[in-house]
């Protein structure tokens, strides 16, 4: 388990003596939740603070779905069921697609979650406690991301989308009349952060860049047909590069994908591909 923060590795071994009180002779996804929960501090217990739910709820969904042996168990060190060391393995998944270099209770109560099929999945399920809002604040709790709440003045394309670098936050404040995919990209070129870093550092002369599309041709269609799509891409590129938040550059690389036709015209005219993006981004944020 190496990686592991000292607090894991003692949540971890209270997980055992959980299971012994349950009388089992091994240890489960439960247990290990149980364990989480009963610690006062960290990352995962601030994650069940945003979703306001309180340890006791969370031990009372567990005690209702889990039997107790028939007996106390003698055994000293109780063996990790599959399944609970299948969720450990997808903990040090998720610290690692984060770019932690520790695993801590809070990747622990994301793999539960993750997991999906033990008893403790169901009880954080039931409470309300979803994967994807789980990361998100836990990002938030590690002070990793910002995190737009979509309110009347955010426009719908927004809506769902997040965590956000500060960065693109700050951007997507400023860029809310956009109405198409070329003013999103537009408003990525001209600003100060990491896809207009990308595309310096690749030599490109950005007002140039910028002039050209904006130099519409109103007869060329192509590419993706909103904001929406164009955001909905950018997230795919930003879990394939393992990032935790969205930036601008995740855009520029969807857009990239998308191949909109006079923007993608003008990008590959400046010699800019995705595959260089992409290196570049691995390179230089990674």
């Amino acid at each position: 388990m190496q990686g592991f923060t000292a607090s894991l590795r003692l949540q971890l071994a209270t997980a055992r003596e959980i299971a012994k009180e349950f009388n089992h002779d091994y240890v489960a996804p439960e247990h290990i939740l149980l364990a989480l929960v009963r610690a006062i501090d960290g990352a995962s217990a601030a994650v069940l603070a945003k979703f306001q739910v309180a340890p006791s709820a969370v031990e009372r969904e567990v005690v209702q779905r889990v039997k107790r042996g028939q007996g106390p168990t003698e055994a000293a060190a109780l063996p990790f069921t599959s399944r609970a060391k299948k969720v450990i393995e997808i903990s040090m998944l998720e610290a690692r697609n984060l770019r932690h270099s520790y695993v801590g209770s809070e990747h622990l109560l994301l793999a539960i979650i993750a997991e999906g099929k033990s008893h403790a999945a169901e009880a954080l399920i039931d409470l309300g406690v979803t994967l994807d809002k789980a990361r998100v604040e836990m990002l938030r709790a590690l002070g990793q991301a910002e995190v737009v709440t979509v309110d009347t003045e955010w426009p719908t394309w927004l809506t769902g989308v997040g965590p956000l670098t500060r960065q693109l936050t700050e951007l997507l404040a400023d860029a809310k009349t956009a109405r198409t995919p070329e003013d999103l990209l537009l408003a990525i070129i001209a600003d100060t952060g990491a896809a207009r870093h990308v595309l310096e550092f690749s030599g490109v002369d950005v007002v140039a860049l910028s002039d050209e599309i904006d130099a519409r041709d109103p007869g060329v269609t192509g590419g993706p047909t909103s904001i929406r799509e164009l955001l909905s891409a950018a997230v795919t590129e930003q879990r394939f590069l393992g990032d935790c938040a969205l930036a601008s550059h995740h855009i520029l690389l969807a857009y990239l994908a998308l191949r909109p036709a006079h923007g993608y015209r003008a990008l590959s005219d400046h010699g800019v591909t995705r595959a260089s993006v992409r290196t570049l981004a691995e390179n230089l944020f990674g």
